[in-house]
């Protein structure tokens, strides 16, 4: 494999037509192209999933409903290379790179080809949030490196040229605050607008010490922002630092709705070695109805957990269809109610990370308690194909696997297994050949 630095579900994929291979962030746009797929399935190499690894091995599996898959003398090494915190759209995978390069590069079974890459003077890598406007046209927001201020950039991926970049105009951050490194962006693509979450945050915090976070509805043409409008039923969104570049925290529905994963910080909550902890936090998910630039304050499609507590961090989201979500929730308490709650997922008690199926409509959530506790706070590891959608489970007892579940159905069965005991899975995607 030839390295060219030094080392150092898709969940909108309702249908298998591959109508679109687009962020869930995005309404939906045509893809690029059509043909067969194949999965790339992410094993960091120091098999702790969820701690921010970017040391990675790709394996390339044909199915994730069967057979086994084995690590040794396998897979791309993309060390050095390419990132988890990455934008995937057909057979492409995008990035900003640590050395300042807006890259486009395919995984292939054996390594990584770097197609094209281009100057970037916007963000750090990883410290931004993205949107597709078009089947070629990406842009991306976040601060700069101060957060002082939130810049944008428009990328042509065709041509891989930048098209235009500029400074969004929104409020200075409050004396002693800074804006969020990324934050999350959505494109409602039927009024041109993009919808960029924010909150203000002290250095070096997750949580806003304002219990308050931002929206700002944006015209995508000329990036001006034509409202700004403040949500204080969440502390914050579940995705404040990289976006959704590995991670599902928005999605769309059919109607036009906007859905937005968001948590609070559990006040008082300690955490194994008996000191608070700002991990400690309970779920809440929003919406913005189709059109509207402001929050349905009548909603919110997640208060407490199936136990009827004020519980349950949301981590990532996924839309199923038919008004269903997948919401891919961690909470200690919940997987072990008698003991004190250890949010910290680098000990010895980290499988506290479980799935429900959340009714968004009436509220009504569905435990999937077939799927043993999972590890993965920093992972991806659900994807959605039509009415099954593949759930990896990195289990403290059994090895590594997918499970394929028909949320239409409730049928479960297992799928892809790891053949190598202790090696994890933080990531799949579906990748067109």
């Amino acid at each position: 494999m030839k390295r060219l630095f030094p080392k150092t579900l898709f969940s909108c994929l309702a249908t298998a037509s591959l109508l679109s291979l687009a962020s869930c962030s995005s309404e939906p746009v045509p893809a690029p192209q059509t043909g067969t797929i194949h999965y790339d399935v992410w094993v960091p190499l120091s098999k702790a999933t969820g701690q921010q690894d970017e040391s990675y091995v790709v394996h390339r599996a044909e199915t994730l409903t069967e057979g086994t898959l084995k690590m040794e003398g396998t897979g791309a090494d993309i060390t050095g290379q390419l990132t988890p915190e990455t934008i995937l759209r057909g057979q492409y995978y995008y990035q900003v790179n640590e050395y300042n390069r807006f890259v486009k590069a395919v995984i292939t079974p054996t390594g990584i080809q770097i197609l094209k890459q281009i100057p970037s003077a916007y963000f750090k890598k990883g410290k931004y949030a993205h949107a597709w406007l078009d089947d070629r046209t990406l842009v991306l927001v976040g601060a700069n490196g101060e957060s002082s201020k939130v810049l944008w950039v428009k990328y042509d991926v065709e041509a891989m040229k930048e098209i235009a970049g500029g400074t969004l105009e929104l409020p200075a951050p409050p004396k002693g605050l800074t804006f969020t490194s990324s934050g999350l962006l959505g494109y409602r693509a039927k009024d041109g607008k993009l919808l960029y979450s924010f909150h203000y945050k002290k250095k070096g915090m997750t949580a806003s010490p304002l219990k308050k976070f931002e929206m700002a509805f944006v015209d995508s043409k000329t990036m001006k922002v034509e409202k700004l409008v403040s949500e204080d039923r969440a502390e914050m969104m579940a995705g404040t630092a990289f976006g959704e570049l590995r991670q599902n925290k928005t999605f769309f529905d059919e109607k036009g709705n906007y859905y937005i994963a968001c948590n609070s910080v559990l006040p008082g909550e300690k955490t194994g070695t008996g000191r608070v902890s700002t991990t400690a936090q309970h779920g809440a998910l929003l919406r913005i109805n189709a059109g509207e630039t402001d929050f349905d304050k009548s909603y919110n499609g997640y208060t407490k957990n199936s136990r009827g507590e004020v519980r349950g961090k949301i981590v990532t989201v996924d839309y199923l269809g038919d008004n269903k979500a997948l919401l891919y929730m961690q909470d200690p308490k919940f997987a072990r109610p008698d003991e004190e709650p250890i949010w910290d997922t680098k000990s010895d008690k980290k499988w506290v990370f479980y799935w429900i199926v959340l009714d968004l409509t009436t509220g009504e959530q569905k435990w999937l308690d077939k799927i043993p506790f999972s590890n993965g706070n920093f992972s991806q590891l659900a994807l959605v194909k039509g009415s099954e959608v593949y759930i990896a489970n990195n289990s403290q007892n059994e090895n590594s696997c997918v499970y394929i579940y028909n949320w239409k159905t409730g049928d479960l069965k297992k799928g892809l297994t790891f053949a190598d005991k202790g090696a994890t899975m933080d990531r799949i995607t579906m990748v067109l050949n």
